[in-house]
């Protein structure tokens, strides 16, 4: 009875009803649950949790390996590559250079060898980009056939501060003991007659022979960049190429 002296009548569907139902159907949810057996609560559970579980641990599992890919230490590069003009297949290439890692004596799980494969000297922007690499210091270790490395060759040979390959005549004497003129690269400047020694052939290593490279009509020359700052290290791979012991 209201302040009127009138009757006030709630209707079927008014709140308290709906609070109290709900509360009934959550209380007879709990009766339900302790009255199953075993096989039945497993299909309570199928039914009501496993669609939810299944999305949540989902969820978890995509956050989890995304952050380990985002955060976790990558190999730190102990030499920088460029294999330029290369026919060779690039899988076999990198697992090459993987392989040779641990036989160096390098860690294989913290250290890698990065390879740059697929550069062409017919396009400008991978040209560019080598520049790049070369200007920033980002690149030790220049692979590529005689024809490929003219360019570079003969930079080096005309502007000798801003010469981009080196000169390998300071190479340690093991390495050049073992090499014969043929395995030698040299460039001869056509202005001044001057022959630099600018590379080491490839064509008589286990390189050739693991990647079968005789299959092509071409010879790799392995060249050191003057601008890299991992030139210890890539003696240290050149040794490996040519089958010398490592100094202790």
């Amino acid at each position: 009875m209201d302040i009127n002296n009138k009757k006030t009548t709630l209707g079927d569907d008014a709140a308290i009803y709906q609070r109290s139902e709900e509360r009934n159907e959550s209380k007879s949810t709990r009766e339900k649950w302790s009255e199953l057996n075993f096989k039945g609560k497993c299909q309570f559970f199928v039914d009501y949790y496993l669609i939810k579980l299944i999305i949540i641990t989902a969820f978890v599992t995509f956050v989890g390996f995304a952050l380990y890919t985002t955060l976790k230490p990558r190999p730190e590069p102990m030499v920088n590559i460029v294999m330029l003009d290369s026919l060779l297949d690039i899988d076999a290439t990198q697992d090459y250079f993987e392989a040779a890692v641990s036989d160096i004596g390098w860690n294989s799980k913290k250290e890698t060898i990065a390879v740059h494969d697929g550069f062409s000297s017919q396009i400008p922007t991978d040209v560019s980009n080598i520049s790049t690499y070369i200007f920033a210091g980002t690149l030790d270790v220049l692979i590529a056939p005689e024809a490929s490395l003219d360019h570079y060759a003969h930079q080096s040979a005309a502007e000798h501060e801003k010469s981009v390959l080196l000169n390998l005549d300071g190479l340690p004497q093991d390495i050049l003991d073992a090499l014969s003129e043929e395995d030698k690269f040299y460039y001869t400047d056509e202005e001044t007659g001057t022959v630099h020694f600018y590379g080491v052939r490839l064509d008589k290593t286990d390189f050739y022979k693991t990647l079968n490279v005789h299959d092509y009509d071409r010879t790799y020359i392995y060249t050191f960049v003057s601008t890299g700052k991992l030139t210890d290290n890539g003696v240290k791979l050149l040794r490996y190429l040519l089958g010398l012991p490592q100094p202790q």
